[in-house]
């Protein structure tokens, strides 16, 4: 929980919490880079074995970190730092190595996908999408840029006596997990566990706990 905080990348599934909560200590393993003393990168790795046989499968979830405070993401650490996990969980334990990191499709993210090829790490697309929304334009500029239903849809909310609450503590929490029922009961949707991401948030410290939005329609939670 301390090391993490040193990090810019660091991602709720990089935390102690999740790891444990998912896979359990076991299944658990940590590598820690340093330079001079310093630490420079970090990757919890979740560890899944074959029964029976000396093979397994190593499994990084939105890591490795290496941004800290003082370093940009195309400097060597992030190369040293695909490059110990290859070494530790690859050629020593002989495990099948998969890493899902923090890459979105930009041009800034070009030169980390280069050294992923450089060091002999293939490639999948994954079938996600992330939305990338430029905030820097006036917000008279931002509503004439989208789409005429949302605009129709905006305005509609905002005759409403809507407002948000933010917070991470238990409470919203519970107004969160409520939204989120309802809207799957209603769906018939199948999918994810947020009672367990509730769940990861209580274990969390206050530094590293998610901050949750909720939409408040009078008293009544309508979306999160």
């Amino acid at each position: 929980n301390r090391l993490i905080l040193e990090f810019k990348d660091a991602s709720f599934y990089q935390t102690w919490s999740f790891g444990v909560f998912r896979f359990g200590e076991k299944g658990l393993s940590h590598i820690v880079l340093t330079k001079d003393g310093k630490l420079v990168g970090l990757a919890q790795v979740q560890i899944i074995r074959c029964p029976g046989l000396p093979i397994g499968i190593a499994y990084v979830s939105w890591g490795p970190m290496v941004r800290s405070s003082n370093e940009g993401p195309e400097g060597p650490h992030f190369r040293n730092m695909i490059r110990a996990l290859r070494n530790e969980y690859v050629f020593r334990r002989r495990f099948y190595l998969r890493i899902v990191p923090q890459l979105l499709d930009s041009p800034g993210n070009a030169v980390l996908k280069e050294i992923f090829a450089e060091e002999g790490y293939s490639r999948r697309d994954s079938p996600g999408q992330n939305v990338i929304i430029d905030l820097s334009p006036t917000l008279e500029e931002i509503r004439q840029n989208m789409h005429h239903k949302w605009r129709q849809t905006l305005r509609s909310a905002e005759k409403k006596s809507l407002h948000i609450i933010e917070g991470s503590d238990d409470e919203t929490c519970r107004l969160a997990l409520e939204v989120v029922r309802e809207m799957k009961n209603r769906k018939q949707f199948v999918g994810g566990n947020q009672a367990e991401i509730i769940k990861i948030q209580m274990d969390l410290p206050e530094s590293l706990k998610l901050r949750l939005l909720v939409c408040m329609d009078d008293n009544a939670p309508t979306a999160t």
